[in-house]
């Protein structure tokens, strides 16, 4: 029996030295971390600061994430489709990248400061103050170059060094957040969460063009694939409609919450959205490992996606068995009003990344196979219902009403993609098919 054990422990440890999960497991790690420590980021601003500015700055932030969603022109997904096979071409796919997204990140942040006095929500921006005003544009810019960093890092096989990256910018975040409590800054919480994402960006990227990319280049040299503008441009134009739809369900939520139902909900709303982006973001990360290593070797679709697939299952479950029933407690720790308003609907986006999970791996699949119009079918699908859901049932739920259409809206989704697009995922495993 103790041969046997040792027998399955190396299996076990040989398995998760594999880049498929590798990869996988540091971006996960490295996001678990940082949902982690920006819960205590909320956490820390809800207890230091009213709701009104709690709900007003997540707002803000969330626009953030829009903005530098555009931004990044979905060249995210190119990076980690094109860099693994890129050869000499990869440092000037990342640095055009680069490029295009500070053009798109000037223009979506000057753009934003004509347009914000009409309808962003009261407090959460003031263009009465020009030193704000350059601040988010810059901050904008940053943030587009730090999540772009991370994909480079994905592409160039290098994921793991994510956690650390992430670690540094979420400690750093934490500790202005301190520091500036009291302060006389109106955006105090904002400046918290911003500042640090363009400390980090010089280093890394440096780390990245120094070290990782001499590395890959040469081990990816005899595997290289021809990379021609037209293909890249090609695939990003055809999949920046979805993810632009991708987008839209996700940043612009809270700030619909907070248009309709003012920015003290919105505070009571962003924790339990941030809890369960947590859950989320192990399917985003899994599946861009896949995506990384599928890729490399297309024989492998299926079997990597039953893998994966698999993995994905039994993390979320050992997750869900814990937040289901420990929802009001860790409320509790922000305080008993938040328990009271949002344990509901964090169980309800909780229940929600089981059918995401799903969702995320069938849109993988199409990536890989260049199946651009089925992506930006279920991506606006998705986004569709969510908000379509979300805008019907907010009057009459309140927040719970977000809750409640992601989980319909993701689960109709789910259910029509294991039917079609997985089908040979479980078909062959069903039948005892080894792909």
């Amino acid at each position: 029996m103790l041969t046997n054990a040792r027998t399955s422990l190396t299996r076990i440890i040989a398995g998760l030295r594999m880049p498929l999960y590798l990869n996988g497991y540091a971006l996960m790690i490295s996001a678990m971390a940082m949902s982690g420590l920006g819960f205590v980021f909320w956490v820390l601003a809800a207890r230091m600061y009213a709701p009104a500015a709690v709900g007003a700055s997540s707002a803000l932030v969330s626009l953030l994430m829009f903005l530098a969603g555009i931004a990044q022109l979905n060249l995210r997904g190119a990076l980690i489709r094109f860099l693994p096979l890129a050869g000499l071409a990869a440092r000037r796919l990342i640095l055009g990248a680069y490029a295009a997204s500070i053009g798109a990140s000037l223009l979506c942040g000057g753009g934003t400061l004509l347009v914000a006095r009409w309808w962003l929500p009261e407090g959460a921006f003031s263009v009465a103050q020009p030193a704000f005003a350059v601040w988010f544009i810059v901050s904008v810019l940053a943030q587009t170059i730090f999540a772009l960093q991370d994909h480079v890092l994905t592409g160039l096989r290098q994921a793991i060094w994510t956690p650390v990256e992430n670690l540094l910018y979420s400690l750093a975040k934490l500790a202005l957040l301190t520091a500036l409590a009291g302060s006389a800054f109106e955006h105090a919480i904002y400046y918290a969460y911003t500042i640090p994402i363009l400390a980090l960006v010089i280093p890394i990227n440096y780390f990245i063009f120094v070290r990782c990319l001499p590395a890959h280049v040469s081990a990816s040299g005899q595997r290289a694939e021809p990379l021609t503008f037209r293909g890249v441009a090609r695939f990003v134009a055809g999949d920046y409609l979805g993810s632009l739809f991708a987008l839209m369900s996700t940043t612009l939520i809270p700030v619909l919450v907070a248009l309709r139902l003012g920015a003290e909900a919105n505070a009571y709303f962003y924790l339990p959205w941030t809890i369960a982006g947590a859950l989320e973001l192990l399917a985003v990360n899994m599946t861009a490992s896949f995506t990384v290593e599928a890729a490399r070797d297309r024989a492998k679709l299926v079997v990597y996606s039953r893998r994966v697939l698999g993995q994905l299952l039994i993390l979320l479950a050992l997750a869900l068995g814990v937040l289901l029933p420990a929802a009001p407690l860790l409320l509790r720790i922000i305080g008993q009003e938040y328990a009271d308003a949002s344990a509901g609907l964090l169980r309800l986006l909780a229940l929600s990344s089981v059918p995401q999970a799903v969702l995320m791996l069938a849109m993988s699949v199409t990536r890989i196979e260049n199946r651009v119009r089925t992506i930006v079918a279920l991506q606006a699908a998705n986004c569709g219902l969510l908000l379509g859901f979300s805008a019907l049932m907010l009057p009459a739920l309140g927040i719970l009403a977000i809750g409640w259409a992601k989980l319909i809206a993701q689960g109709v989704l789910a259910l029509l993609v294991f039917g079609t697009l997985l089908r040979p995922v479980w078909w062959s495993k069903w039948r005892g098919v080894e792909a």
